[in-house]
């Protein structure tokens, strides 16, 4: 549990050319990723239920994995996602806020447990996750993604 990140709230810092959120310090070097894409959505993803232990949600074995993932029956467990969302959406404002010049992807995913990422949208890079792949995503209330332009373009 990391109950010190506010999740609506993180604060973003730039960091060797990347904007980072200074409360979950990565110590893996950008260069150990097949891309800036990759590291950015590895170094800046939360996952909601480590930020919040006020949801007790319970755990189960999972047979598919081998290890283990919140009840998605669970009422809390919808509680869990509505707050990926809500904080998909205050992250991207922020981002846009702090950072004009540069263009971003903020993601919100469900999948086996709620998790908030976001990447810089790079030149010449493709994003973290296809647009073919987070259509069908979206479709099935799996994810949410907002895209950021830098200011001044459409």
């Amino acid at each position: 549990m990391r109950p010190h990140v506010d999740l609506l709230n993180p604060t973003f810092v730039l960091r060797d050319g990347h904007v980072m959120i200074a409360e979950e310090p990565c110590a893996d070097s950008p260069t150990k990723f097949g891309s800036r894409t990759d590291f950015d959505a590895f170094a800046t993803h939360i996952h909601v239920l480590d930020v919040s232990p006020d949801l007790g949600i319970p755990w189960h074995d999972d047979p598919e994995t081998g290890g283990v993932i919140p009840d998605h029956a669970d009422p809390r467990f919808h509680e869990a996602w509505a707050r990926a969302k809500r904080a998909a959406h205050a992250w991207a404002a922020t981002l846009r806020q702090q950072f004009p010049e540069r263009a971003f992807r903020v993601y919100a995913t469900k999948l086996q447990d709620p998790v908030v990422r976001f990447h810089a949208l790079w030149p010449g890079e493709d994003p973290w996750w296809s647009d073919a792949a987070l259509a069908e995503a979206v479709a099935a209330d799996e994810a949410v993604v907002i895209a950021t332009q830098p200011t001044g373009t459409l």
